[in-house]
């Protein structure tokens, strides 16, 4: 009876794997090019940019839990189940609380690391803490959620974007370290062409559907 629902669930997984990981990247990666060229400017100086790139660093970790838990929501919500994820989110607050206080306490202050990267921390970790919950309840409740087809596209992803990730660190390494309009063209460029190329050449399921989308599109002009 879950069949349907089961391949759409997993399918919406992998699609929002496949769009947060490169942006998660990206992100990460140019956050204070980011910063600089949105925000540096009047009172908000360098010492400003430095302490927000640094708090979007760990915030970035959090961004492909965010995705997931809006389509693993919905799938209680269809399920007419809106206590789990109430629950969830709640005990996902708590955790994120106790999470910052120790990572204030044992990792950040004794480093004279800034409480507010503990925070960030805190809240991606416990957000990924409550995808995993979550998922664990779902799977139960709908015989199971298409795991080798998930885990499947979930590495050729990972590789597609570390291969980006690192083809934006050589390119980087080769600008001025104030160019930030440059650091995010030729970062964004690079980072994009790579990912997508990659994904080509593992066979990345979604890569493929945009691709025969894309055919298609033009073949009816």
């Amino acid at each position: 009876a879950y069949g349907q629902m089961r391949r759409i669930i997993s399918g919406s997984l992998r699609l929002l794997l496949f769009l947060g990981m490169p942006v998660t990247i990206v992100l990460m990666i140019l956050r204070q090019a980011i910063v600089s060229v949105l925000f540096e400017r009047g009172l908000f100086g360098a010492e400003s940019t430095d302490l927000v790139a640094s708090a979007l660093l760990l915030m970035s970790l959090g961004l492909v839990a965010l995705l997931l838990l809006e389509v693993i929501a919905r799938s209680f919500y269809a399920l007419s189940d809106t206590l789990t994820p109430v629950v969830a989110g709640g005990v996902q607050v708590v955790m994120m609380m106790v999470l910052t206080i120790w990572l204030r306490d044992a990792v950040f202050a004794p480093r004279g690391w800034l409480p507010l990267g503990a925070l960030a921390l805190g809240y991606s970790l416990s957000n990924y803490a409550e995808v995993a919950v979550l998922l664990w309840l779902l799977r139960r409740r709908v015989g199971g959620l298409d795991g080798r087809r998930l885990f499947n596209g979930f590495w050729r992803i990972t590789v597609a974007s570390l291969l980006m990730a690192g083809s934006m660190w050589l390119a980087l390494s080769r600008l001025d370290d104030q160019a930030m309009w440059a650091q995010l063209i030729v970062g964004g460029v690079v980072g994009s062409l790579v990912y997508l190329l990659a994904s080509w050449l593992l066979r990345v399921e979604e890569m493929q559907q945009i691709l025969r989308y894309g055919r298609g599109r033009l073949s009816r002009r």
